[in-house]
Parts: C-alpha cells; sequence; structure tokens
C-alpha cells in the first residue's frame, strides 16, 4: 500500500514538474504563460528578396502565412524557417503575416492530458521596388531640385551623393533636395539612395557657361602721392568678387561697384610694384601697379631735321602709350601738323621765310619731347632769324 500511494505521489510531482517547464528558453510559473516571440518582428521585402525569422520562448513550433501566394517557408529548422517573397508588391505595401504556434501536448499517460499552445507573429512588408522620381535631372549653380523615392520604409532611407564638396542634400521622410554649391558646369553628380538590400540612383547634370575671369588694366602706374588708378574685372556675375592689395599700407582701395575698383597711391612704398587681386567664382587674377615717376622712355625720330619751303617731313614717335600721342607745333602760323598713323605725323611747312626753327611737341600722360625742323633755303643754307 506504501508503495502504491509513492508512486502516486512521483507521477503527480513529474506532471506538475512537466507543466512548469514546458517552454524552452523560459522560466514560467505556468504553462499557460505565453513568453514566444518572433525576430525579427517587422521586415521589408522585394520580389525575390529572403528573410530569416526565428522563434524562441516556446518548444516545438509550427509555422504559417497569411497568403500563401506571396511568398513560401523554406529551410526550416527547430527554432528557424526562410521567407523568401515571390510577389511583387504594389505601393500600398502590402503586409504578410507570418504565425508561429508553439505547444506541448497532454500526457495521456498522466492525469494531465491538456495541449498547451501559443502564438506569436511577424510582419513582412512587400513593396513594389525602390525608386527615385526624377531619375535624371539638370540643376545651375545655387539652384536646387528635390528628388522622391517610393517603396519601403522612408525612416530607414540612406541617401548619398557622389560628390559632397559639390553640393548640399537636405532629406525630408521620403524626399530629399540637393543644392549646387559648386563644382563644374559639365559635372554630374549621382545621387544614391539605399534601403534594404536595394539601392537606386539618379544623374544630377550641372549646368552653366564656364566664365574666365580677367581684369582691365592688367598693369598700370602711379607717378605722385594722390595719383588714383582704376580697374574693371570681368567674371561670373552670378558671384561674388573679392579684391585686395599685397600691401595695404601702400595706398587705400575703393570699391565703386562688384566689378570696379580704384586704387590711391598715399606715396609709400616708392619704386615699388603693388600687386592688386580679384577673386571670382574659384578664379583669382591680379594686376601690376608701378609706383614712381619713371625715366621718360618717349622719343621722336628724326630729333632735327632740314625743311624747305612747301617742303614735308614725316616724324615717328616711340615709347610710352600709342593711343594717346598728342602732335603741336611751336610756330602753328608757319606750317601744318598732320597725323598719318598712330605714331606718325607730317610736318609741312607753309612760310616761304627762311631760317626759322620749329619746334616739334610730341605729348604722351605726362611726357613730353621735342624735336626741331630747321628752315632752309633751296641750297639747304638757313638765314639766320631775326634777334
Amino acid at each position: 500500500m506504501k508503495k502504491k500511494i509513492l508512486l502516486s505521489f512521483i507521477a503527480c510531482l513529474s506532471a506538475f514538474v512537466g507543466m512548469t517547464t514546458f517552454f524552452q528558453g523560459c522560466e514560467t510559473e505556468s504553462a499557460s504563460d505565453n513568453f514566444v516571440e518572433i525576430t525579427p518582428e517587422y521586415s521589408f521585402v522585394e520580389e525575390g528578396q529572403s528573410v530569416v525569422l526565428a522563434a524562441s520562448g516556446g518548444y516545438s513550433y509550427e509555422w504559417s502565412l497569411s497568403n500563401t501566394d506571396w511568398g513560401l517557408l523554406t529551410e526550416e529548422t527547430d527554432t528557424t524557417v526562410k521567407y523568401t517573397s515571390t510577389y511583387q508588391g504594389s505601393s500600398d505595401n502590402e503586409v504578410q503575416t507570418v504565425t508561429v504556434r508553439s505547444y506541448i501536448e497532454g500526457a495521456s499517460s498522466s492525469t494531465n492530458s491538456t495541449t498547451y499552445e501559443h502564438f506569436a507573429y511577424a510582419y513582412i512588408t512587400h513593396y513594389a521596388g525602390l525608386s527615385i522620381s526624377p531619375d535624371s535631372a539638370t540643376v545651375a549653380l545655387n539652384a536646387s531640385i528635390t528628388f522622391t523615392a517610393s517603396g519601403g520604409d522612408p525612416d530607414e532611407y540612406s541617401w548619398s551623393l557622389s560628390e559632397p564638396s559639390w553640393g548640399v542634400l537636405t532629406r525630408n521622410g521620403s524626399s530629399a533636395t540637393y543644392t549646387r554649391s559648386g563644382g563644374p558646369n559639365d559635372g554630374i553628380q549621382i545621387l544614391s539612395l539605399s534601403f534594404n538590400n536595394s539601392k537606386v540612383y539618379a544623374t544630377i547634370q550641372h549646368t552653366g557657361t564656364d566664365v574666365t575671369l580677367s581684369i582691365s588694366p592688367t598693369s598700370a602706374s602711379v607717378n605722385s602721392s594722390g595719383d588714383i588708378v582704376s580697374f574693371t574685372a570681368s567674371g561670373d556675375d552670378d558671384e561674388s568678387y573679392s579684391w585686395w592689395l599685397a600691401n595695404d599700407s601702400w595706398g587705400e582701395l575703393t570699391q565703386g561697384s562688384d566689378t570696379q575698383v580704384s586704387y590711391l597711391w598715399n606715396g609709400s612704398g616708392d619704386g615699388e610694384t603693388q600687386i592688386l587681386y580679384c577673386r571670382n567664382a574659384g578664379q583669382t587674377v591680379e594686376a601690376a601697379i608701378s609706383q614712381g615717376e619713371a625715366p621718360s622712355s618717349l622719343s621722336i625720330n628724326p630729333s632735327q631735321v632740314d625743311v624747305m619751303y612747301l617742303g614735308q617731313v614725316t616724324f615717328t614717335a616711340s615709347g610710352g602709350v600709342e593711343d594717346t600721342y598728342e602732335w603741336g607745333l611751336s610756330e602753328p602760323t608757319w606750317g601744318t601738323m598732320t597725323q598719318s598713323s598712330v605714331n606718325k605725323s607730317v610736318y609741312t611747312r607753309t612760310i616761304e621765310a627762311n631760317g626759322g626753327i620749329q619746334y616739334i611737341t610730341l605729348e604722351n600722360g605726362s611726357e613730353s619731347v621735342q624735336a626741331v625742323a630747321i628752315h632752309v633755303d633751296t641750297n639747304g643754307i638757313p638765314t639766320p632769324p631775326t634777334p
């Protein structure tokens, strides 16, 4: 009798222990507690993509799908299963529900014959492929363009640029705006969007006309303190112009407009060369300013000549700035001066009296030189002028 009571007690104890340890990996006080879960709980797939699901917190597992037309469950193990999409989702993002049933059968030979079961769920979103609109665009300097993506989860989008130094990318949910701040006008920027295992691209063509910066004049001179010279730049007017001096203690720079400046020499750095710089659209040019009075380089050829009544002689100027030659006569009533080209002028004697000396004057900027035309008779002998 004692033996039967002991056996009955052991059977009841075994049944109780079994009921409190039905589910692997969890410590429960009752078989009715549910600790079953699936990892990952949420995922995204395109057609042909797969995701591996793992169950935990239970004992034996059975897997099932809410829609068997959208995918397959394969490679099942004790705790995992592989889901493969066979369906191209719509733009509305359709969701497949994966269910796992964890159960333990009741012991038919014991007083506990109840079957315990619990369920967990995973949600797999089918999306119609990742895309960007537009997939190509053009953009000028300082202009912007917005791209909109579809497919997948916008919170998990990863945007990037092939040339980050050419512009700025601003993200906002399912869209991204590219603002061009630099880069060549014929450059191609690639915008990339990644999600899950998918990656798509958009091509951004930079447009515009490349402008070469220039400055005029490229050289100038100031001879006396207080002299002023002006400069004009030509470049990309969509960009700002910056001006500066190599040595700002020698003079003052005054900007009349974005493209024009004037340099006032204060007398310092006499005999030195001041450098003026201009920068625009990533380019820099310079002009040289000679400071102080330079030796005269202006001359007339011939410097002295005889001329008969109604005779003519041609004088040629050299040095200085050709466009600003000015010719003159000391005795305008004795003859005429006719400029025949940029640096040549013809003197014609119109007075009959011999012995006179006509001074031919040439002026160029602040410089001037003279040549002498001596009035002679037909024998080439001058008559001395009246004292």
